[in-house]
């Protein structure tokens, strides 16, 4: 079985969109989707070659218009994955409990085992 890549692009913000709007985007919305996509397209594409040159099998997904640990535990479902490993930035204390965590919310909701790497 191939490991999978997922990476999420989140549902676009109101505060985002009139500060995009401000700055004269015609249209905020679509831009954002596009930026967005072309974020996640540099993304998956360095970590596709990454495998390819370690010797792993791997597809690549991006999730748009999703809450991460959403996106995250949904992919890991639909494709069958038997584990997901996530990288944390091992916040902790009040910026974690105001910031959240994605790391957190994926172990909490997830029913494929989660491996968390500092």
């Amino acid at each position: 079985m191939p490991a999978v890549v997922v990476t999420v692009t989140e549902i676009w913000s109101s505060i985002g969109m009139a500060s995009k709007a401000e700055n004269t985007a015609s249209d905020p919305t679509r831009e954002y989707e596009k930026d967005a996509a072309e974020g996640a397209k540099k993304i998956l594409e360095v970590a596709g070659e990454t495998a390819k040159n370690l010797g792993v099998t791997c597809e690549t997904v991006h999730v748009p218009n999703q809450h991460p640990a959403e996106g995250i535990a949904d992919t890991a479902s639909s494709k069958s994955c038997d584990l997901i490993v996530m990288a944390s930035h091992g916040r902790r204390g009040m910026r974690k409990a105001l910031l959240g965590s994605v790391t957190t919310e994926v172990l909490a909701h997830s029913a494929v085992p989660v491996l968390m790497v500092r």
